[in-house]
């Protein structure tokens, strides 16, 4: 999730493509996911690092690099509690169900992470990766979807835990600050609000300082965002034993693929079929 820095960090796939070209032919066919999750916040110059001191380890050992001496040296992290986790789980699980009934695009993996690191970057503790096709042409009921997606880890957590937490607002990135952008340029570029006039270009910060600037495009917004998080609400609340399963996978796995998010909702009995 996005940094107000000057240069970006790179994200999970970006780091594993560094320590790739670092690692040259070393540790080909090694599954490197795990160190870039342990890499979150760190710049491609700490990457470098890594594997340097990596590889200065292994020639003291006299021996070829391997994979432990990656993960020796990586930063240390500070282990969730199990009821922050579960929180975490609740919060992805709800993602999961909204995007199965009326998202765009077909579930990849839903993960949670155990623990955090502490370098004090913003941090992304869980994700749900979803593989959209990029050539539809999107309605107003694409969108709303797409916020009620955005919504629905929030949603779970009131729904299941009584109350949210800061987890979803904040920085750039976060569900509430993505689901407040797609809003507004619904609104005020994209020709699917109350009014046709293009006024900002869709992507740039001026769709912020439009929004921070008129209060009726900001009241708009807000009625756009209520109703998305009340509709992502009543799905959870409908698929109540379907949510709990995911959340028992996710604290007992961690990591799920988008098959087996499908198999565990309908294994609860409640087969989720997508509304068209």
């Amino acid at each position: 999730m996005e940094k107000t820095i000057c240069i970006p960090l790179p994200d999970r796939q970006a780091s594993v493509q560094i320590l790739r070209w670092h690692l040259k032919d070393a540790l080909e066919g090694e599954d490197l996911e795990v160190i870039a999750d342990r890499l979150e916040g760190h710049s491609g110059a700490d990457i470098e690092k890594l594997v340097r001191d990596a590889r200065r380890f292994a020639r003291k050992e006299k021996r070829r690099l391997q994979l432990g001496d990656l993960v020796s040296g990586l930063p240390k992290r500070i282990a969730f509690s199990q009821e922050d986790l579960r929180r975490i789980a609740v919060h992805e699980a709800g993602h999961a169900i909204v995007q199965a009934k009326v998202g765009d695009g077909e579930i990849v993996q839903l993960k949670i992470k155990l623990d955090l690191n502490p370098k004090g970057q913003v941090a992304e503790v869980g994700f749900l990766e979803i593989e959209r096709s990029e050539l539809k042409g999107r309605t107003r009921k694409d969108y709303e979807a797409q916020l009620m997606v955005h919504l629905a880890g929030l949603a779970a957590e009131e729904l299941v835990l009584g109350e949210i937490a800061d987890g979803g607002g904040g920085s750039m990135g976060t569900d509430l600050a993505n689901a407040t952008q797609i809003a507004a340029e619904m609104e005020a570029s994209l020709g699917l609000g109350d009014s046709l006039v293009h006024l900002v270009p869709s992507g740039s910060r001026q769709v912020r300082e439009l929004l921070l600037a008129d209060r009726v495009l900001r009241q708009l917004v807000e009625a756009t965002l209520d109703k998305a998080y009340e509709d992502a609400r009543a799905i959870l609340e409908e698929h109540k034993p379907a949510h709990q399963a995911l959340v028992d996978a996710l604290m007992q796995r961690h990591k799920l693929e988008g098959r087996e998010v499908l198999e565990i909702i309908s294994g609860a009995g409640q087969e989720v079929h997508r509304v068209l």
